[in-house]
Formats: structure tokens, sequence, C-alpha cells
């Protein structure tokens, strides 16, 4: 048994690569700034499978790259985010997405016009190290949001609020997450009280579907959607 040698000029390059490919999803991600967004937030969701996996390799990095162009493309345009509905309210998912429902809860949202143009989760996979700094890369792993206090994540998430000129919240109570279902609705009390931006809760679960009812979504997305066009229109009122 010969132990192998670890290879750490070919770690680095890896290293390199994740963080280009990480500033390109970044790039690509905020192009849901404008207004109308070119991005439908759940197509994050959709792509969170490969920046985990792809990240460190070529392909990744050519992916986050077309994908950056095609929003960018679609923004100087000013086309929104899908072909057959118009944009009408913008919204932040907190959380996990409800993974065994991703349908329902996306359609629900675009029968509204609510388009969901950011979110506290996929910030999470823009994690950036210098080469060769493994100290480095485990600071950056432990700053992720659900390993911070409740102060950064007030100050995290009305930055959001601003930044994506966002009209409502919608907080996702994932029971596999007990950790984050602990504070967030301190998290949404506080951020009500500091940005005025009305939200909603719902139960859903990030692996167990019987943890989602389709009714009661349905009902809070409503109940969103009435809180928004009131807060609209007393902006209109003065």
């Amino acid at each position: 048994f010969t132990k192998k040698k670890f290879d750490y000029d070919k770690f680095g390059e890896v290293m390199e690569l994740s963080n280009a490919t990480c500033e390109w999803w970044k790039k690509a991600t905020d192009w849901a700034k404008e207004v109308p967004s070119p991005l439908n937030g759940f197509d994050m969701f959709n792509y969170m499978a490969m920046i985990v996996c792809m990240r460190g390799n070529k392909d990744g990095h050519t992916l986050f790259k077309l994908w950056h162009d095609e929003l960018e493309a679609k923004a100087k345009a000013g086309l929104g985010p899908w072909n057959s509905a118009e944009e009408k309210y913008r919204v932040m998912w907190d959380g996990i997405a409800c993974w065994p429902h991703l349908s329902t809860t996306f359609k629900a949202l675009k029968s509204q016009g609510i388009n969901m143009v950011t979110s506290t989760y996929p910030e999470s996979w823009n994690v950036r190290y210098e080469k060769n700094d493994l100290d480095g890369m485990a600071r950056a792993y432990a700053s992720n949001y659900a390993n911070r206090n409740l102060d950064y994540d007030i100050e995290n998430v009305s930055k959001l609020v601003k930044d994506f000129k966002l009209d409502g919240i919608i907080y996702h109570s994932n029971r596999s997450c007990k950790l984050m279902d602990f504070r967030q609705y301190e998290v949404q009390r506080r951020i009500e009280q500091e940005t005025g931006i009305p939200s909603v809760v719902f139960d859903g679960d990030q692996t167990d579907p019987r943890n989602f009812s389709e009714a009661q979504y349905e009902t809070r997305v409503q109940a969103l959607v009435e809180m928004m066009e009131m807060k609209k229109a007393s902006g209109r009122r003065g």
C-alpha cells in the first residue's frame, strides 16, 4: 500500500475555479435587482444542484457564465421573468425550498404575478476564499448566515429588501430545519418593524411532503397579495 501524495497545486486550482464560478453565480443572480427582473427566482433553486456539485470544474464555470449572459441580454431588452405573465410583485423567500412541492409553490406565486427575486438561501453558495488558504476556507464556510446571530440576519434581510426592491417576504417554516424555525418568527417581527414590508409564514418541509398543505399555502399567498396591494395603494395616496 502506497499513500498517495496530496496534490496541493491541483487543489489550489480547484479552489481558484470554485471562486470564479461563485462570482458568476453572484453576478447572474444579481440581475434580479432589475425591474422587471429577468430572473424567475425559482431558477435559483433549480440551479442550486449545479452550484453545489459543479462549482470546482470548468463545466460549472461555463454554465454560470452563460446563465449570466442570458439574464443580461433579457434585462437590457426589458424582459421580465416569464413570457406568459407580468411581474406585479417582488418577494423574497426565506429558507430552503419546499422541494417535494416545488412546482406547486412556484405556480401559486406566478398565478398572482409574484416573482421570487431573491432568497436568503442561494447566497449561501456564494462562498469565496483565497487559493490554498484552508483557514480562510473554513472561515468562509463558517460565516454562512445560518451560523450568525439575529442582528446579522436582520441586517442581511433588510439589505435584500432595499437592494431587490421587495414588496413582501415569504417565510418557509421548514420543519426539517429546527434552528431556523426557532428564530424565524423573531426575524419576521423585526424586519416588518424595521422595513414595513408585509410577510407571511407557511408550514412546509424540505424533505417530508406530508408537512405541507397546498390550501394553507395558497391562503397565505393570497393574504400576502392583499397586504402588498394595500401597501402600494397607501403609497399612491402619499
